[in-house]
């Protein structure tokens, strides 16, 4: 049925309450139509949700692809109907990444146990565990067998003489640690190395707003662009970026399966048209000169391997605080 005979005779939107005039309302663009649902109703929305999706995305990816820099662009200039927006794109390709990065390049369970069993840092003993605190208004050196106990001993000192909050934070993760380890040394580190895990999809994340103020301070006489400009760009950069990663996997499964160099080349092909995309998108969008186009480029990359790896560190001491 037709959605034509199935019009309401009322000019009262269902949704907002706004007039309609014609079919659709002209406030929030819902349609004056009975709300009955039918199967048919259900069918058709699905069908148009999935067409609609993978046409968009199919047409966004293609011009992400062979247009670097010219999505960013588009979506400041206001061109954003025909295209996916760039947080959904990312949503949905960082999904993608990480599930095939979860479930056939690094499975998390095979992982961890194969690192714990490969340790041989921390040995397990019969003997309790005992950790040594030097505390500053003493030469004597206390034992504490649980955080619970050094808390207490802390709470029982004058301000000035408690350890700061950042040594707290070290030496009470250190202890949960240690009696962990004392129990089940494997287990203990497959815990924290699952846990590392599990939260680099937030660190990637959490790397988008810091990249954005490098680049805000990159282009800074640039006042044409925000900071949320350059939150756009870093997103399509990354979506680009998380594909690219996924086609060199392939390629280089590909020449496992069959030996052939070929799809080692292409590997490396694609590494390389990783770094190039990012300094050809950065160069199209800002409209800088050859030399300083790469002099930025290189800054660019600098200060986000300076970032990544504060965020790996920082991300491995929550891991250990929050044990």
């Amino acid at each position: 049925m037709s959605d034509s005979l199935r019009l309401r005779e009322e000019k009262n939107c269902l949704n907002c309450g706004h007039y309609i005039a014609d079919i659709y309302c002209s406030q929030c663009g819902q349609p004056n139509i009975k709300p009955d649902i039918t199967l048919a109703d259900l069918l058709r929305d699905f069908f148009h949700v999935i067409t609609h999706f993978d046409g968009k995305f199919f047409q966004t990816l293609r011009v992400l692809f062979t247009r670097p820099g010219f999505l960013t662009r588009a979506y400041l200039d206001g061109k954003r109907r025909q295209y996916l927006p760039p947080v959904q794109m990312y949503v949905f390709t960082s999904a993608l990444f990480f599930f095939i990065f979860y479930s056939f390049i690094v499975n998390i369970p095979s992982a961890v146990k194969e690192v714990a069993n490969s340790s041989s840092v921390m040995k397990a003993d019969d003997s309790s565990p005992e950790f040594y605190i030097n505390v500053s208004d003493s030469t004597l050196q206390d034992t504490y067998k649980t955080s619970e106990e050094y808390i207490q001993y802390q709470n029982g000192l004058s301000k000035e003489k408690k350890d700061d909050y950042i040594t707290r934070l070290i030496k009470i993760s250190e202890l949960k640690i240690t009696n962990r380890i004392s129990k089940n040394r494997n287990e203990a580190i497959q815990q924290l190395i699952q846990s590392y895990l599990n939260n680099f999809p937030k660190l990637l994340f959490l790397s988008l707003p810091l990249m954005a103020a490098i680049l805000s301070m990159i282009f800074y006489r640039n006042k044409s662009f925000s900071y949320v400009s350059h939150l756009i760009f870093l997103l399509h950069l990354y979506n680009f970026t998380l594909i690219a990663l996924l086609i060199g996997y392939l390629f280089a499964q590909l020449n496992t399966w069959t030996s052939w160099s070929i799809f080692n080349w292409l590997l490396l092909t694609t590494q390389l048209w990783i770094f190039y995309y990012g300094y050809k998108s950065m160069r199209n969008l800002y409209q800088t000169s050859k030399w300083k186009g790469r002099l930025q480029y290189l800054l660019f990359l600098f200060s986000g391997a300076i970032i990544m790896c504060l965020l790996l560190f920082g991300g491995i001491i929550f891991t250990v605080i929050s044990a």
